[in-house]
């Protein structure tokens, strides 16, 4: 399976405009992509982000079925706002 996941660099950091985004926007795909792989470890994990503000996107193929691809795009979306929430991101 792959999950493939992008977000907004702009969208991570909101108006906390003293926070380098770009540096923000790679260890917040450093530490999600590590928690992706704690959670599915046999998946191809890709995290990427765009210098933009936009909203997290998931991507899951090569699923068993489209049931599964979308939740496992549902738990990867939840897993990635955890993430944010909790992890020492901001730079």
């Amino acid at each position: 399976m792959k999950i493939r996941l992008v977000f907004g660099a702009r969208s991570l950091v909101g108006a906390h405009d003293g926070l380098d985004r770009h540096a923000c926007a790679t260890r917040y795909a450093e530490l999600l992509t590590e928690a992706l792989r704690r959670e599915w470890p046999r998946a191809d994990v890709l995290v990427t982000w765009v210098d933009e503000r936009r909203s997290t996107r998931a991507i899951v193929e090569d699923a068993t079925s489209s049931a599964e691809a979308r939740g496992v795009e549902r738990d990867a979306l939840d897993l990635a706002w955890a993430v944010r929430q909790t992890a020492a991101w901001p730079a």
